[in-house]
């Protein structure tokens, strides 16, 4: 398992962001296992961009954006970033 970065564990946009993702990871019915899965990445690590204790690239942040259905723009808007 990746180490958690001291620099940006529980940053405010992290946090945002991640809040985003599970709030509309559940609004869509979708466990954190599968969405991990849409995207390709590990389940653990999911978890931790939920939490805002992983700093994600955009690659992964557009990866998560199109397993939700919508762009990154959208999730953005909705994390208000």
């Amino acid at each position: 398992m990746p180490s958690l970065s001291k620099t940006y564990h529980r940053d405010p946009l992290l946090v945002a962001f991640g809040e985003a993702v599970r709030r509309i990871r559940l609004e869509h019915g979708i466990s954190q296992e599968q969405l991990a899965l849409m995207t390709g990445l590990d389940r653990s690590y999911m978890g931790g961009v939920e939490r805002g204790d992983s700093n994600v690239t955009l690659l992964k942040m557009n990866a998560v954006a199109r397993a939700l259905g919508l762009s990154l723009a959208e999730l953005m808007r909705d994390a208000k970033l």
